[in-house]
């Protein structure tokens, strides 16, 4: 899909602007000195067609200064006009529309799709977790209305989840006794002191005091939720009664089908991925190495209901670190070279290579799932490449609509390319 123009009002450092694209060239190069505007323009393309940025780590970075409002209009060529306007007081609040007309998030994203690369995109490789999953995410977003509404569902419920989980954290342990001799309930404000972790699960193995049992150690052992015949089981407790029990059990159970389907999205994604690398990355480092992506999950469900089962297990480890542990929040996945991990056995030329075929097979992700054609924003990564990797990114993405910057508008010329310098644009 072409984006025909463009119209920002107080976005960065534009008060407002308007840019109209010639349909007769698939690549605009925005052309001007370092911190001349050049990425603001790139970063209002993917805001628009994402509602979000790929570089701002807080949304009021994007607002013009001292300004609380800001909007973005594009054009596309089927006639679709999309709209995002934020406002940021008292805190940033996002709005969108298709054809003037009110959608929610889930409903927009996807009208208008974006990859992006740029120079810091290479640090991918050595990024957390964290930063791996937003990458799949942000891609599956646009591809799939289904994840659009799952994701934020499962990170809603997630964010319940974990409030509940670190509400209790710090308060005291309890646990039943339970031998042949006695049973009776014990407290301490950290059963860590009389244990530890023990393949993975919180342990207490107290030797049972020798005696008879009371008549109240009886009932309390006849009653008790934590009775689990001779194990020793703990959670924490709140005036004699378990808090927000209940409430975990429906959170696990909403979780659960969630997470299954957010984790096969994400493998389905990197297994396409597989079959796309190799051959980017020889092409790009002239070489016959092998790239491939390899999963790590946080725990391989099996099918909806087996996250549901592990939280169950896990609750009570989940209660002392005031967290869930497990799930595919906890994700991730490695860059391959040549099966050994890009992080410690390849180059800084290479992990460019490898970042490069990434985005190459993003490009091809979207157009199979969604059989549109996504635009590809290029922030100065002309000034990364050598002439061989120029020459075979240009001829690839020669058949989609292309936003390059760069400070030497001479790498393209403007036979093939729409140029539009910065310093001439009126804002």
């Amino acid at each position: 899909m072409r984006l025909q123009s463009l119209t920002l009002q107080n976005f960065r450092s534009y008060s407002a602007l308007r840019l109209n694209f010639d349909p007769s060239k698939k690549l605009v190069v925005f052309a001007g000195p370092n911190t001349a505007g050049k990425t603001n323009l790139l970063e209002s393309i993917y805001a628009l067609g994402t509602g979000e940025s790929f570089r701002a780590e807080n949304t009021r970075e994007l607002f013009k200064w001292e300004q609380n409002d800001l909007s973005l209009t594009g054009q596309l060529e089927n006639g679709v006009l999309l709209r995002t306007n934020w406002i940021n007081t008292p805190y940033p609040r996002k709005k969108f529309f298709l054809n003037q007309v009110p959608k929610t998030p889930a409903q927009y994203t996807g009208t208008l799709k974006v990859v992006t690369f740029a120079p810091n995109d290479v640090e991918l490789i050595g990024e957390s977790p964290d930063q791996k999953r937003q990458l799949l995410d942000n891609l599956l977003k646009q591809t799939s209305s289904a994840y659009r509404r799952a994701l934020p569902e499962y990170q809603k419920i997630l964010r319940h989840r974990n409030a509940l989980l670190k509400k209790n954290k710090g308060e005291r342990f309890c646990y039943t006794d339970k031998s042949p001799y006695h049973a009776t309930r014990r407290c301490m404000a950290n059963p860590l002191y009389q244990g530890g972790f023990a393949g993975g699960n919180l342990d207490l193995r107290v030797p049972p005091k020798a005696g008879r049992q009371s008549e109240d150690d009886k009932r309390e052992s006849q009653n008790s939720p934590f009775n689990n015949g001779n194990t020793r089981s703990i959670s924490p407790l709140i005036k004699g009664g378990l808090r927000g029990v209940s409430d975990l059990d429906i959170w696990d159970a909403q979780l659960s089908p969630l997470g299954y389907f957010i984790q096969q999205a994400r493998q389905e994604l990197l297994e396409f991925f597989n079959q796309q690398l190799p051959s980017f990355y020889q092409s790009l480092s002239s070489t016959s190495a092998s790239l491939q992506l390899q999963f790590e999950p946080s725990v391989n469900l099996a099918d909806a209901d087996h996250l549901r089962k592990i939280l169950a297990e896990r609750r009570e480890i989940d209660f002392w670190q005031g967290q869930t542990t497990k799930g595919p929040h906890r994700d991730n996945f490695h860059f391959l070279l040549n099966n050994k991990k890009a992080t410690a056995y390849a180059s800084r030329g290479d992990w460019r290579s490898i970042v490069l075929a990434l985005k190459l097979a993003e490009l091809e992700f979207i157009q199979a799932r969604t059989n549109d054609t996504p635009i590809l924003l290029l922030d100065d990564v002309f000034s990364e490449l050598d002439k061989h990797r120029q020459q075979f990114l240009l001829k690839t993405v020669s058949n989609r609509q292309a936003f390059i910057t760069t400070t030497d508008e001479k790498i393209l010329n403007e036979q093939t390319a729409q140029i539009i310098r910065i310093d001439q644009l009126k804002h």
